[in-house]
């Protein structure tokens, strides 16, 4: 802090400049900071702290004591301790702080596209809430079995809670809570017991739904672009727990886009973007959105439409549009692609040289389209042959998966040891090895195909399946077999493990590890271990349900894992009633504490569908995929809908899908293997 102001005399001649201080955490986890940052600039001419966490929600906390004027209190707690720390740094005298103001800065939510969105704080370069971090808990925690959440996890999910009432009422709707899943059902009840908007306000449905319910389709390597991109490129640098990804993927653009044409740097635009890397840090000054592309641009309505239009297409009429876009682009800028066009397909390859194209023709077209462009160039760079051999292979691990279930749980567990065993076969005959996270990630979905068929067996069926998948996977990792670098979740363990390309022999007597090796190895076989009871929790959360509770839909005979979000899309909306919906409104509340509820009478059970809104919401994060299979079941459902005349005078509600972040693969393991 103190070159800060040492940099801000320098550059503006003054260091007595406004403080402003914008958090996403509850006051009192920056107490500290806030402290030295007054005792720094204690004679600003004035300090505004911006606290995306309302004064409800501060109330609500048990933990740090304010009231319900919480701003006005914790300002005047926050003077009594800077003056109690202290002079201001770097002096003799006291700082005088005038103008010290805390204010409510109210972030709702990231719109990904028109009906989609994620928490405002999981989709830039920002340190996670509260309500987001307790939320990644529900990804064990959530499931039925699983440890209960602790005091301050539960805390944490009521901020949650206070988060979407305040976007519920920024935009006139007073929410109606309904709720699947253990953690969501904590979030609802606090939702029923929360001021909301006035009466005469527009009531809409907030379905909560456990991350636990469907770990399958978050994890399923799909040829969708839009999966791919958010899977497999980079996302931009965030702060804080690896449970809050940022949603912002950087697309690689070249170094000279938008170059006037004719330059060499137009000219270098259109034979190569491969010199183009992302950068992870925001400390870099070319790391911005117009010079690295982000897909995330909400000052761009067309990038909303266009993704919006995606995720309702299959992959091949995906990458259809995406090649129609770029070719418009280009005829409007008077260009004629040299290319050979194949009707009905689009290759990367196509995509990848037409967006090299636009980027070349000049700063008026190539910006204008911008958005073609960074779908390119996106879709291209994900498709590249170095992410499309991890892509492939792990699609080649789910399908092996998916029909072994036919033979039954042990043939499916026994296909998974055979994946761990030809992993490692190959990995010994070269320099990389098969990431950490993405083996964990085909383990549980073979504990989840197992889960479901072997209900009869129940949980300790799927525990001894677990701990044997964690002995082989343990021997591979420990053999150098499996790569632990970007993987969050284990970052701690990294010292322990054996260096890629080491020793795939354990028996040979001179490379046995000595005692102290031994100690760190079973240390990580039981870290293991731990991580694989948290997937089997994870992976038999959904088979306990009464609804919906297949990912084989149809058996052993189906053609893929069904997703839970669009099952339950298509319930709400044709007015189904689910038996593991729990309904709980401020009302029906007053109507058991008065004791009626104890003789019988009480509201009917309402359902989402009838109302105007729903409002569909994955506490833990939802993943593209369901994103894209509940636009999908929706899509569906209208179809159909206008062919029946008994149904088709009925208006269709709007549907709004999001969760707490955008979850990819690696982010799901990252959640399921952190804090152990």
């Amino acid at each position: 802090m103190q070159r800060d102001r040492a940099a801000a005399r320098v550059l503006f001649g003054s260091d007595e400049l406004p403080i402003v201080v914008i958090t996403t955490r509850l006051l009192t986890q920056i107490h500290g900071m806030l402290i030295q940052l007054l005792k720094v600039y204690g004679d600003a001419p004035s300090c505004t702290i911006f606290c995306t966490t309302s004064e409800a929600a501060h109330a609500s906390q048990p933990d740090i004591m304010l009231g319900e004027e919480a701003f006005s209190e914790y300002r005047a707690a926050l003077l009594e301790d800077v003056s109690k720390s202290g002079h201001r740094a770097g002096t003799d005298e006291p700082g005088q702080l005038p103008g010290l103001s805390i204010e409510h800065l109210p972030l709702h939510a990231c719109m990904l596209e028109p009906h989609s969105f994620v928490l405002p704080a999981a989709s830039a370069a920002a340190a996670a809430s509260s309500a987001c971090l307790s939320a990644g808990n529900a990804l064990h925690h959530g499931a039925r079995g699983g440890p209960a959440a602790s005091a301050r996890e539960t805390d944490g999910l009521k901020l949650l809670a206070h988060s979407l009432v305040d976007m519920a009422s920024a935009a006139n709707l007073r929410l109606e809570a309904f709720s699947v899943g253990r953690q969501a059902h904590t979030i609802g009840d606090e939702v029923s017991t929360l001021a909301q908007a006035l009466p005469s306000a527009e009531a809409a449905a907030l379905v909560l739904v456990d991350r636990s319910l469907d770990v399958i389709t978050p994890l399923s390597p799909t040829n969708h672009p839009l999966d791919q991109i958010w899977n497999c490129l980079p996302r931009r640098a965030s702060l804080g727990s690896p449970l809050a990804q940022s949603s912002d993927v950087a697309v690689p653009l070249p170094q000279s886009y938008g170059a006037p044409a004719g330059t060499d740097a137009g000219a270098d635009a259109q034979r190569s973007s491969t010199g183009a890397q992302h950068r992870q840090s925001a400390s870099h000054a070319s790391d911005v959105a117009l010079v690295w592309g982000s897909l995330h641009r909400p000052e761009d309505p067309q990038m909303g439409e266009r993704l919006a239009l995606l995720m309702g297409r299959s992959s091949r009429d995906a990458r259809l549009y995406l090649r129609k876009w770029l070719r418009e682009a280009l005829r409007q800028a008077g260009i004629q692609p040299k290319i050979r066009i194949k009707a009905g397909t689009a290759s990367d390859e196509e995509l990848h040289s037409l967006a090299v194209l636009l980027a070349g023709a000049g700063p008026l077209y190539s910006w204008q389209h911008l958005t073609a462009a960074q779908l390119g160039f996106a879709a291209a760079a994900a498709g590249e042959a170095c992410r499309q051999e991890r892509w492939q292979w792990l699609a080649a691990g789910h399908e092996a998966l998916f029909q072994a279930c036919a033979k039954g749980a042990n043939a499916v567990l026994t296909t998974m040891q055979q994946i761990l065993a030809d992993a490692a076969e190959l990995a010994s005959g070269r320099p990389e090895s098969h990431s950490l996270a993405d083996l964990l990630g085909l383990c549980l979905v073979a504990l989840a195909f197992a889960s479901e068929l072997s209900i009869s067996k129940g949980p300790a069926g799927i525990a001894a399946m677990a701990s044997r998948l964690a002995d082989s996977l343990s021997d591979a990792i420990l053999k150098g077999l499996a790569d632990v670098s970007g993987f969050d979740g284990v970052k701690d363990w990294q010292p322990c493990f054996a260096e890629p390309g080491g020793s795939t022999d354990p028996q040979e007597p001179s490379e046995m590890p000595d005692d102290a090796t031994k100690g760190l190895h079973q240390s990580i076989r039981d870290k293991i271990a731990t991580v694989m009871e948290r997937l089997s929790i994870a992976a038999g959360a959904r088979s306990r349900l009464k609804d919906m509770r297949r990912y084989l839909a149809h058996g052993a005979g189906s053609r893929a894992a069904s997703s839970y979000l669009g099952g339950l899309t298509t319930a709400l909306l044709s007015q189904q009633a689910v038996a593991d919906m729990q309904h709980r409104t401020a009302s029906l509340s007053a109507i058991l504490k008065s004791g009626l509820g104890r003789l019988g009478i009480g509201q009917t059970p309402a359902l989402p569908g009838t109302y105007s809104i729903v409002i569909l919401f994955v506490v833990g994060g939802v993943s593209m995929g369901e994103l894209r299979a509940a636009k999908q079941a929706a899509q569906s459902f209208e179809s159909s809908r206008v062919q029946i005349t008994a149904t088709a005078q009925r208006q269709s509600p709007t549907l709004f899908v999001g969760g707490t972040l955008l979850l990819t693969a690696s982010g799901l393991m990252d959640a399921l293997a952190c804090g152990i």
